[in-house]
């Protein structure tokens, strides 16, 4: 943990439009923007770059976070110390430091590539290469340990197997929002028409005079076809007039989503039901149904972490008795193995996994909006000013 006195001189964003990740020559950038002589220029392109004050913070490092905070005695409006940052340490992707000043490359949210660097000022140039010393070791640190407990918890999830997914209860034909019921010939057709009969435009209807036939009722070429369907004697199918037998409606329309050799078309878009009038919504039965895919993938993909497993990985690291600074294998001196990847909560990480991994900082305190040096805008009345680079 490191503990010392700083001043802030302010941010800018440096961010990347290849994706990349950020190193010195963004630090340099940084260093020009916020140099005294550049702030007009600087201030040009975001009014609120460059603006830091002069007054003493105090930064505390340790691996639960980069906690930035306005001492008691430096605070005009409370006797008692101010929160200005309190930042995960695995969002920290760069630490440079040029003459008595750090700059620190802190992952912005959004697309890859967009990235903030704060400045800040020491009593010297020794106290800030220490300074970055301990931020790179540290940030490094977290991230072996994330990934040190990442891999035990893959091992142990590979170990009890996938988990257990209950069937998923197919929709009857019936409550499909493309089966119309009972329905006449000449009112499907007025249907498809009332929808500009584009070619694979559908909807499923059981005929009017009788209970065990059906009809799917789809446009092609600006006419109106009717495909005969009927349910087999036994009830647990639907077979066509040419043979093919399917065991659902739903299942014979997924067919025809396809190039099928009793289809002169692909069927694509239905006439949902209750549709009435020229102007009616329909839907694009393809698209939905890759929609619903998609979330479902999602969700097996989207593996979430218990606190109990992630408690046990951490235990089980303990119990190795492997520090994690031999893991990281680094003296500080080295570039940070930054993963952006811990923030993706589809992966199973973000910010419940890095709290309960890592823990918090000062019990999580979060300094106010008008205060948070990691926002756009921040407000410090009378505190503020200009710092020196």
């Amino acid at each position: 943990m490191a503990d010392v006195d700083v001043k802030y001189l302010g941010f800018v964003h440096t961010d990347i439009k290849s994706g990349g990740r950020p190193g010195m020559e963004q630090v340099k950038l940084a260093y020009t923007m916020m140099q005294k002589k550049n702030l007009k220029k600087t201030r040009s392109v975001h009014p609120l770059f460059a603006r830091g004050f002069d007054t003493t913070l105090r930064m505390e490092v340790s691996e639960k976070g980069l906690f930035v905070a306005l001492p008691a005695n430096e605070n005009n409006k409370s006797d008692e110390e101010a929160c200005l940052m309190n930042q995960a340490m695995h969002k920290i992707a760069f630490v440079a430091s040029i003459g008595k000043t750090v700059f620190i490359m802190i992952k912005r949210s959004g697309k890859k590539g967009l990235f903030k660097c704060h400045a800040f000022v020491t009593d010297g140039e020794a106290t800030a290469i220490e300074l970055t010393k301990t931020l790179s070791r540290i940030t490094n640190e977290v991230f072996a340990k994330l990934r040190h407990v990442t891999r035990i918890l893959e091992a142990q999830r590979k170990k009890k197997g996938p988990p257990k997914v209950e069937r998923r209860s197919e929709v009857a034909d019936d409550q499909q929002p493309w089966y119309h019921g009972k329905m006449n010939r000449k009112v499907a057709e007025q249907l498809l028409l009332d929808q500009n009969m584009t070619n694979g435009l559908f909807l499923v209807r059981q005929s009017d005079r009788s209970e065990t036939d059906f009809a799917l009722s789809f446009s092609f070429n600006r006419r109106a076809y009717h495909n005969r369907i009927m349910k087999l004697p036994d009830g647990k199918g639907f077979q066509n007039t040419k043979g093919t037998v399917w065991p659902s409606l739903s299942r014979m329309v997924a067919a025809y989503q396809s190039p099928h050799e009793d289809m002169q078309t692909i069927i694509t878009e239905y006439v949902a039901r209750d549709t009435q009038g020229p102007g009616g919504a329909y839907m694009n039965v393809a698209l939905v149904q890759e929609a619903a895919r998609a979330k479902t993938a999602q969700k097996a993909a989207g593996t979430v972490w218990d606190n109990s497993e992630i408690q046990s990985a951490l235990g089980e690291i303990n119990d190795m008795g492997e520090p994690v600074a031999a893991v990281a294998q680094t003296d500080g001196d080295e570039e940070i193995a930054f993963d952006p990847v811990y923030d993706e909560v589809q992966f199973g990480f973000g910010q419940d996994f890095i709290k309960a991994t890592l823990g918090q900082l000062n019990g999580g305190v979060q300094p106010k909006a008008e205060h948070d040096l990691d926002n756009d805008i921040f407000s410090l009345g009378d505190i503020e000013g200009e710092a020196d680079c």
